[in-house]
């Protein structure tokens, strides 16, 4: 699957960060509320340079999401959803990642802000290794960009798909959320139809809201909307 020369000038830009060591950092995620050494290893998207900080944001400003809930964040990467929802209110929270890296990353920073009583981490592919439980709540922070991901490179997962995971996730998640629930996910505009939530959640039953949409600039030149959207399964 080709991508325009923007999307594969941004996805070349996103490898080139994402070849770190391993590493901690406070992340600010708002005014008032910092993540103290915050954890990232090497292999892992960096929260702090990827839409999971724009969408960490936004969880930690709505809490009402998931504030005393059973939730899922799948694709869990570095963990961050997880800790900010563990931190403010969540009931409980399996998280889910394919990557070993991704999975340790998440179950480090989960001991390290003492939420393990209240968070579970598997590795696995999508809820292949959650029990059959459902939940009121879920997020995915999914692979935006079309095409393959590199071999070569692990990493890549986290960003590019041709599509077929979003579909899979989609077909699952419909089966997993509690009447009444609902599951989040970000996108950005700049990637295309292929993984986009809001085009492709209602071919498989979902209604689609538009929760939240502002304008961004990466690297002072990609230009895109950052969107959040409510996906509700029908019941």
């Amino acid at each position: 699957m080709d991508l325009t020369t923007e999307q594969r000038n941004f996805c070349d830009s996103l490898l080139g960060e994402h070849m770190h060591k391993d590493y901690t950092l406070d992340i600010p995620v708002s005014e008032e509320f910092t993540l103290p050494n915050f954890k990232v290893r090497k292999g892992v998207l960096r929260p702090e340079k990827t839409s999971g900080l724009h969408f960490t944001h936004y969880l930690a400003q709505n809490p009402h999401h998931y504030k005393g809930k059973r939730v899922f964040d799948m694709g869990s990467g570095s963990g961050i959803q997880t800790i900010v929802m563990g931190l403010k209110g969540a009931e409980h929270i399996t998280a889910s990642d394919i990557l070993p890296e991704a999975y340790q990353n998440t179950l480090d920073n989960v001991r390290s802000f003492d939420l393990s009583d209240r968070v579970d981490v598997f590795q696995g592919d999508l809820f292949e290794k959650i029990s059959k439980d459902k939940f009121d709540f879920g997020v995915f922070n999914h692979p935006f960009w079309p095409g393959s991901p590199s071999p070569k490179y692990p990493v890549t997962k986290s960003w590019r798909d041709e599509g077929s995971l979003l579909k899979r996730f989609l077909k699952e998640a419909s089966t997993r959320i509690n009447p009444g629930g609902y599951i989040i996910m970000p996108f950005f505009s700049l990637a295309g139809d292929t993984n986009n939530p809001e085009i492709q959640a209602p071919l498989e039953g979902y209604k689609v809201d538009l929760l939240h949409s502002n304008k961004i600039t990466y690297h002072n030149f990609y230009k895109m909307d950052f969107s959040i959207f409510k996906l509700t399964p029908s019941q």
